[in-house]
């Protein structure tokens, strides 16, 4: 057998379409599993963040919920001593169960705080006024302890009741 022969059959073989249709095959199914793989994860990554944000919506209302039996209170209804501020009056925790079924802990931390708009003219001619509001701060954590939900409001005592 000659070697030239040998080379033609090569380049025959070579140049044939045999064997073709199995490569385009393999090709277009690498092409549809990456485009699967992705669409699956961003399927995934959905499911995951629509459960954040329905813990995240639980755990505000939790927290609106314990911030708003303070809500309906007058300012001298909560009861706090009367000394220079920053003084923490009360602190609590509770375990409620939110609206999705979960157990939260609410930590309710009372306190006073000197008001920012405070008119600094003399109370009584000597010393100068300055007012004291009771600022309370609600947390939500789950059962793991990551926070979801923090609120603070202030009570002043000129107005008798809630400043947001």
């Amino acid at each position: 057998m000659e070697p030239t022969s040998r080379i033609r059959r090569i380049l025959v073989r070579l140049s044939g379409e045999r064997g073709f249709g199995l490569i385009e095959l393999l090709v277009a199914m690498l092409v549809l599993s990456i485009a699967l793989f992705a669409l699956i994860g961003t399927f995934t990554n959905g499911y995951r963040i629509l459960t954040r944000a329905s813990t995240k919506g639980a755990a505000s209302v939790v927290a609106d919920r314990a911030m708003e039996t303070y809500r309906g209170k007058a300012y001298n209804d909560i009861t706090c001593p009367v000394a220079p501020p920053p003084v923490t009056c009360s602190s609590q925790t509770t375990s409620p169960v939110g609206p999705d079924g979960r157990t939260y802990t609410v930590a309710t931390v009372v306190s006073t705080a000197t008001a920012k708009n405070t008119d600094f003219g003399a109370c009584d001619g000597t010393t100068p006024c300055q007012r004291t509001v009771k600022v309370i701060t609600v947390t939500v954590r789950d059962s793991t302890g990551r926070l979801w939900s923090s609120e603070q409001s202030t009570f002043d005592p000129l107005t008798g009741q809630l400043r947001s």
